[in-house]
């Protein structure tokens, strides 16, 4: 299974874009601060210089006991990834 989201830079001259990784047994947890939610990790998006918001698309791929998460940003189509073992 595999849900995939589009995310915008906040301002137009950002270096970098960080998604936060959390996991919960809930399955509509409503905060990550939510007892029920655990910091996986993170993936840290580097973004070329740009006069505008850039956009950076983030796949999540969930397998039985893992998790795959790639950010493909737009403009380069440079992608970056991370993945996280349940075991």
């Amino acid at each position: 299974e595999a849900v995939s989201g589009r995310h915008v830079t906040i301002k137009s001259n950002q270096s970098e874009m960080l998604l936060k990784i959390f996991a919960s047994e809930d399955p509509s947890p409503k905060y990550v601060t939510d007892n029920s939610c655990e910091y996986l990790g993170k993936v840290v998006v580097k973004l070329p210089e740009a006069k505008e918001r850039l956009k950076v698309d983030v796949k999540m791929i969930f397998g039985e006991t893992e998790l795959m998460v790639e950010a493909k940003e737009s403009t380069t189509g440079k992608v970056y990834s991370s993945y996280f073992d349940f075991l």
